[in-house]
């Protein structure tokens, strides 16, 4: 499977904002999705994984970053997207 979906943690630094979510920055350029409803929809799909992924912890910032767009992206598929990004 080609990857599609890169991952960069961080150590977060300010626990003010919301201090029991992780911080979570998605990159989804336009000129990788070239529409927003499908950029929109990869990053709903990304923010709904991570809530569902017991890795992810408040203490860290992950940035994620699309690098090319996913033929059909649903959750299964965006799941192990980032399990692969994870390793």
């Amino acid at each position: 499977m080609a990857q599609w979906l890169s991952l960069l943690v961080s150590p977060r630094k300010d626990f003010r904002r919301k201090p029991g979510r992780p911080k979570i920055v998605i990159a989804a350029p336009s000129t990788v999705v070239r529409f927003a409803t499908r950029r929109n929809r990869i990053r709903r799909l990304i923010k709904e994984a991570v809530r569902r992924d017991p890795f992810f912890r408040a203490e860290a910032e992950y940035f994620f970053k699309v690098r090319r767009a996913p033929e059909s992206p649903d959750l299964r598929t965006v799941e192990e997207a980032i399990r692969e990004a994870k390793k």
